[in-house]
């Protein structure tokens, strides 16, 4: 490939990744939060919401190296597609990183006492046991959430 064909490789690939920005990242922040994904699922596992993307990207990575290894898709999606997948998940996480550096030092407090269903946004304490009654049709809610 030449510099001029890989140029144009290049601006091709960059192009798929910003529009993958226009459509998935929408559908997945639910709002005008970038990283609302993240933070919601950051809030109820409790840990940064950039764990959680280096965990998606964790993902893509993996399956990348499968192709390396073997010269093989084992799935519907190409291996193009997961390299923009993995471009895009670089990308949100430089974002974090970005925002936490914009961010005045903070004191690290543990949040391990304590959680915060994703649903409801309600604190509760780890391993409480409160079973759903499955006639309410409630959503479901976290373990230990006390709307449970």
């Amino acid at each position: 490939m030449t510099h001029t064909e890989f140029d144009l490789f290049q601006a091709d690939l960059i192009k798929e990744v910003f529009q993958m920005n226009n459509t998935k990242g929408k559908e997945y922040s639910n709002g005008d939060d970038r990283f609302g994904n993240f933070n919601r699922l950051s809030l109820a596992l409790g840990i940064p919401n950039i764990t959680v993307g280096w965990i998606y990207l964790a993902k893509h990575l993996d399956s990348i190296a499968s192709f390396v290894r073997n010269q093989k898709v084992y799935s519907t999606e190409s291996i193009r597609g997961r390299i923009v997948d993995a471009i895009t998940y670089l990308t949100l996480i430089a974002g974090m990183i970005e925002e936490i550096q914009a961010q005045p030092p903070m004191e690290v407090v543990s949040n391990l006492d304590k959680k915060v269903c994703f649903i409801c946004n309600k604190e509760f304490k780890p391993y409480e046991l409160i079973i759903n009654d499955p006639s309410d049709n409630k959503p479901f809610h976290a373990n230990g959430c006390p709307e449970k």
